[in-house]
């Protein structure tokens, strides 16, 4: 993994996301965050602390699907009920663990169906 998504500014809610437009309805069942912990221990203190995952039709209307808070894992993989929209989101609440600086670091998200 020598690619990551990086955010230093937050929304106007204080959250950092990111969207992805599959182009057409695709139904999802399972969705994974790879953090930069996964590449080094070292890094697990940028793993993303809390978030959700939320769905939305039009890209305008969102839908929270399912949530994690507390985590210092290097990798979330999640089961959910079937969810078909277009446009997915990860939507990062606290970006980092707790004392250092916030900003969001993704190395994957991934959808499955």
């Amino acid at each position: 993994m020598n690619s990551k998504w990086v955010a230093i500014a937050k929304t106007p809610n204080n959250d950092y996301w990111l969207q992805a437009d599959l182009f057409a309805p695709v139904t999802v069942k399972r969705w994974v965050v790879i953090h930069p912990g996964a590449v080094s221990s070292s890094y697990d203190i940028y793993n993303a602390r809390a978030y959700k995952l939320q769905a939305s039709a039009d890209g305008t209307i969102w839908t929270d699907i399912d949530s994690v808070a507390g985590n210092a894992s290097a990798m979330t993989d999640r089961t959910i009920p079937a969810v078909t929209a277009r446009y997915f989101r990860l939507v990062i609440t606290e970006g980092t663990q707790s004392g250092y600086d916030g900003y969001a670091r993704i190395q994957e998200f991934r959808l499955y169906n």
